[in-house]
């Protein structure tokens, strides 16, 4: 999303997203004043995104904190922190993301880890408490400009129970991405973009909402076949260049079947 100047990651893990939408600025704009935030509960992983950034020289730029989402107390705590807007004046933020847990308890494996376990799993409650430290978070709408933006990826499967959350919580649902492993298969997540929005603006717009057959865009295939390989899409490389094997051998080139 381009002309945001201040960015919020809710569950930053390693601080790979709040990175990566820097680095995707023009080279001359990075430091031009912007305010990013990286949110985790466990402090190995904001320790993660700290080092990082210092790795890239943007330790600066990207300030991180422990939070436990759930808690709705830690947003009184954190918006007075300068990084929450100048001065501490805890003014909203243009772009808040996200990538909440989103495997629903006794669904596959756990993991190893007890962090890969708590960014893996969660139910409804988990999702909501996302949503609404999102809105809490994010730029209101003004009479004098539109609300923040919340990006969100998010199963498929789930997308009903996502569209209920964001309308209580007044966000409207403007674009969303199902996104596929390949043609013919069904999308198994989604890349939602939702503006913050007044309540009272929200009621004409409920049913639409939640069909969301209007803001659905062709489906985003991760691989496509050409000669005999299988390989990231174009598409799906335009969308993040990082997905760009070096080589034949790696594992985004296989020999289709």
């Amino acid at each position: 999303m381009p002309g945001w100047n201040s960015l919020l990651d809710l569950g930053c893990g390693c601080g790979a997203v709040a990175l990566s939408a820097l680095l995707r600025l023009p080279g001359d704009t990075i430091h031009a004043g912007r305010r990013l935030m990286g949110l985790d509960k466990f402090e190995s992983l904001v320790e993660a995104t700290r080092r990082n950034a210092a790795l890239l020289g943007l330790e600066d730029m990207l300030k991180a904190e422990v939070a436990d989402l759930t808690q709705e107390e830690e947003f009184s705590r954190l918006k007075s922190l300068p990084a929450f807007g100048p001065g501490g004046s805890g003014v909203g933020f243009d772009l808040v993301v996200a990538n909440p847990p989103y495997r629903l308890h006794g669904q596959g494996r756990l993991p190893v880890t007890l962090e890969r376990g708590a960014a893996l799993f969660g139910g409804l409650e988990t999702l909501r408490a996302f949503v609404r430290f999102a809105r809490m978070s994010v730029r209101t709408a003004r009479e004098d400009g539109p609300g923040g933006i919340f990006c969100l990826s998010f199963p498929w499967a789930r997308r009903q129970e996502l569209a209920r959350e964001m309308i209580r919580q007044s966000f409207r649902p403007e674009r969303m991405l199902p996104v596929s492993a390949k043609p013919g298969r069904t999308p198994f997540m989604l890349l939602l973009e939702a503006r913050a929005a007044t309540p009272d603006s929200m009621d004409s717009d409920v049913k639409c909402v939640i069909n969301m057959a209007d803001i659905c865009e062709d489906t985003l295939f991760l691989y496509e076949a050409a000669k005999g390989q299988t390989r990231p899409s174009e598409r799906a490389l335009a969308l993040c260049p990082r997905l760009k094997p070096s080589g034949p051998q790696h594992l985004g080139w296989r020999q289709s079947a």
